[in-house]
């Protein structure tokens, strides 16, 4: 049974008036709104005071609080006033009234006294007006669109891949196993891919520490792009803005082939991109390898892409019109839901 909640010194004072007014233990229980276990138990303490004074509660045990109310409403003002403030900062800001109170103190506080739990902000990307107003127009715009003129995109992007793992330098320190070293600037591969929903294009892997630019795109595009549209059936092109892939040689050569591209497509949106949730499948699955060297992994990346379901390239293919929707309700806010199918 959990513990019972203390009686105030008004309800104390009124079960021993009632008391003297002959009123019932029931009676008293009613009125005062307690049990009558409580009722009998202070009437009991009045007695054995000798009826003269209204007993009242003993002094608790233990040390007590150095948090008093002026303190919890300097902390509740701090937090109201900035929302994403630390325990830290509330502490600094006020050193002479927090002198004695710990951190955990004040985050006990803020937890229990006032009702602020700590949490990490979520990492949203930040738009300027200018780009949500972008974001939006593009979803209004291809709205409307039904899912076969979607089927017959080509989505394509670039991603980097490195051997081992990524990160920092230092040592990794993780329970209940043995202390495992990265390499803080490892091998690294860019790749460069397409699908459709009737299945992958070609997968062009640059070489060692080489990275796009507008002279190896463009040959990029005259030796793979053909036979992607072809392989995938695609009558539309897809690229996001980055500066190679709208330079003025680039846009040159596709009016020149007569492809037709998705021009206005909006800056910083790898939500509406569903090829941006391929590249986390093969990662994962990269991660259940040892990869110790590039050909291992140029080679392991290649068999993931060359595995991947057909059912899965069709349900990201299909979900671009809900993506479209979903960014519309948010008013051109990032997407929660990234619509991510599993490998299995």
């Amino acid at each position: 049974m959990g513990k019972c909640k203390d009686l105030t010194s008004d309800q104390i004072s009124n079960i021993v008036t009632l008391h003297k007014q002959n009123h019932s233990t029931q009676e008293i229980a009613k009125t005062v709104g307690v049990s009558q276990r409580s009722v009998q138990r202070w009437v009991m303490k009045y007695k054995r005071g000798g009826r003269s004074e209204t007993p009242t509660h003993k002094n608790k045990p233990g040390r007590p609080k150095k948090t008093s109310a002026r303190i919890l409403d300097v902390i509740r003002k701090q937090v109201e006033n900035n929302p994403h403030i630390s325990s830290r900062e509330i502490k600094e800001k006020n050193q002479f009234l927090l002198a004695n109170v710990s951190e955990r103190t004040v985050r006990q506080r803020l937890r229990e006294g006032i009702g602020c739990k700590g949490c990490r902000s979520s990492s949203e990307p930040a738009f300027t007006p200018k780009q949500i107003r972008k974001r939006i127009q593009f979803c209004q715009k291809y709205a409307l669109w039904d899912v076969s003129r979607w089927r017959r995109v080509l989505w394509s992007d670039e991603v980097t891949f490195s051997v081992g793992s990524n990160g920092g330098s230092g040592t990794n320190h993780r329970p209940g196993s043995d202390t495992q070293k990265y390499v803080k600037f490892p091998d690294s591969i860019m790749v460069w891919g397409c699908f459709s929903y009737y299945g992958v294009g070609e997968l062009v892997v640059l070489p060692n520490n080489i990275h796009m630019n507008k002279s190896n795109y463009l040959e990029l595009l005259c030796d793979h792009l053909p036979n992607s549209f072809e392989k995938c059936r695609a009558e539309l092109f897809m690229q996001d803005g980055t500066p190679y892939h709208t330079a003025f040689d680039v846009k040159q050569w596709l009016m020149d082939c007569q492809v037709e591209c998705l021009d206005d497509w909006p800056s910083s949106s790898p939500d509406l991109n569903p090829i941006e949730d391929v590249w986390p499948i093969i990662k994962r699955e990269l991660r259940k390898r040892d990869i110790l060297s590039l050909a291992i992994l140029e080679a392991e990346i290649r068999r993931v892409w060359n595995n991947l379901k057909p059912q899965l390239l069709q349900n990201l293919a299909d979900s671009v019109p809900r993506r479209l929707k979903e960014c519309l309700k948010r008013k051109g806010r990032p997407l929660k839901c990234r619509f991510r199918v599993s490998v299995r």
